[in-house]
């Protein structure tokens, strides 16, 4: 049994790798000719183009390694099944769920490694390549937003912004609206700039309107500059950063979903989707691999081809549902673990049932 371990492992492994160079090399060709018209606008020399071209190198890796070890395992099976061995195997009374177990532990441990890569080499490196493209085209990412309304539930106040100005890190067209015993103050400000030094938020061109007690009239109050001692959410709060989420480290962008789901519930959901996907994203080759192993061998003629087909339709069907899923999540009609998580759990059981009619 050993031997046959050894023996699935280390094909699925060779197959895999292969799979995933080919797969590799084919993407990263694709993305040097959808960037060869910018890189000879703009003189990109042929060493920096190939440069950029090998930086994104491991993201290529990261979307072809799910279906180059898909196919590892369809040609392993298939040609198992093709030359007669596991009729071998099974009749030396090795069951068939023992020839896929040694599969399912690999896949795990790819998914493993795939993360780790991701986090590790895949998303920095991204960043860095995405930096230079910008550089290279003159375009320059812009943290600026609009209409931007947080809620500081510990500190009993909520504010509105028309704009955030990143680079003075300045909040325009800006509305206070807080509680103090019991009664609730409004501060409009034409302007508002954050003090490093002094962590909190001072506005400029105030009105306070406070109401009296007995509701029966309002006290307004008008300053020049205010010190807001008590707003201290961070200019970050206020950046437009839903494109930075996978690019981020890992615990600063735990924190700063965390940070949002009191600040700003409904931005916090399109956040933290993405947050759950990136983490996710390390069990497509799990997914693809169970999916491999749940196909029926045992066709006479061309059965690489017809469960390569069988599977490319069930990785439909993973990827469809996983789209759904996620827009869901995103408008907070399902929790945002779950736009990555459901699919999984349909492809389990739709594997689940494929595996018992092969049995028949």
């Amino acid at each position: 049994m050993n031997i046959i371990k050894r023996y699935t492992v280390k094909s699925i492994l060779n197959f895999g790798i292969i799979f995933s160079i080919v797969l590799t090399l084919i993407l990263c060709s694709v993305d040097l000719f959808t960037h060869l018209d910018s890189y000879t606008t703009n003189g990109v020399t042929t060493s920096e183009a190939l440069k950029l071209t090998l930086m994104y190198a491991p993201e290529a890796l990261m979307i072809s390694i799910g279906f180059a070890f898909m196919l590892s395992v369809l040609y392993f099976l298939a040609n198992l099944h093709s030359s007669n061995e596991i009729i071998c195997i099974l009749n030396s009374g090795i069951s068939y769920i023992k020839v896929l177990k040694p599969i399912i532990i690999t896949s795990f441990f790819i998914a493993v490694f795939s993360f780790g890569f991701n986090e590790l080499v895949a998303i920095r490196t991204k960043a860095l390549r995405d930096v230079k493209l910008r550089n290279i085209s003159s375009i320059h990412d812009s943290y600026d937003s609009q209409n931007i309304a947080l809620a500081d539930i510990e500190n009993s106040y909520m504010i509105y912004a028309l704009n955030y100005i990143d680079s003075k890190q300045t909040l325009t067209g800006v509305t206070l609206i807080s509680t103090d015993s019991g009664s609730v103050i409004r501060t409009d400000a034409q302007s508002a700039v954050w003090d490093n030094d002094k962590g909190y938020w001072i506005f400029y061109d105030v009105f306070e309107y406070i109401p009296l007690s007995d509701g029966s009239d309002t006290i307004i109050n008008n300053y020049p500059v205010l010190n807001m001692k008590n707003v201290v959410i961070e200019p970050e709060m206020f950046r437009n950063v839903s494109n930075e989420i996978s690019t981020m480290e890992l615990e600063t962008a735990f924190k700063y979903v965390n940070r949002m789901k009191n600040l700003n519930p409904e931005q916090y959901a399109s956040m933290a989707t993405d947050l759950y996907e990136r983490l996710f994203t390390c069990l497509t080759p799990f997914v693809l691999m169970l999916i491999s192993c749940s196909m029926n061998y045992r066709f006479k003629k061309n059965a690489f081809f017809i469960v390569l087909l069988v599977a490319i339709g069930l990785a439909v069907v993973y990827f469809v549902v996983r789209m759904v899923t996620l827009l869901m999540a995103e408008q907070g009609v399902i929790q945002p673990y779950m736009g990555s998580l459901f699919p999984l759990f349909v492809i389990i059981f739709l594997s689940f049932v494929f595996s018992l009619s092969t049995r028949k």
